[in-house]
């Protein structure tokens, strides 16, 4: 019980520090948005836009963990580097001619598809449900 006790407090933990990217592009600029799974930006973090696995921009974030940078080329990877072992790396292909259009990119999108208040409620539910099957395996 102890060691199933720690496991969920330690995977809960990890999620925590967990590092989300959200990029979108706005004219020809690209806007990227560094920030933790909490809500805490990303601040000062590296950024570097890679192509055949050449790193052809590096620039960082702001206070508020976002940055923009000048789009040059149509399909490339996104690399943030939050420190401490947070990195993330996501794929971008512009739809489109960018340069001329301004059409979003397909990629990641931001992780609001559940409002914070019901994951919460179904985090709850999912802890009730793992003690409330312990307690009929220990009643039997």
């Amino acid at each position: 019980m102890k060691i199933l006790l720690i496991l969920l407090a330690f995977f809960s933990l990890s999620y925590a520090h967990a590092l989300k990217i959200f990029a979108e592009q706005k004219g020809e600029n690209l806007l990227v948005r560094g920030y933790f799974s909490g809500g805490a930006p990303c601040v000062k973090c590296d950024i570097k836009l890679i192509s055949g696995g050449a790193v052809f921009e590096n620039f960082k974030t702001d206070e508020n963990g976002e940055a923009s940078v000048k789009i040059a080329r149509k399909e490339f990877e996104i690399l943030i580097d939050g420190s401490l072992g947070h990195q993330k790396r996501i794929n971008f292909a512009a739809s489109g001619d960018f340069a001329e259009t301004g059409e979003n990119f397909s990629g990641e999108k931001d992780d609001k598809t559940l409002p914070y208040a019901i994951k919460f409620i179904l985090s709850l539910l999912g802890i009730f449900a793992v003690f409330s099957a312990l307690y009929l395996v220990k009643r039997r």
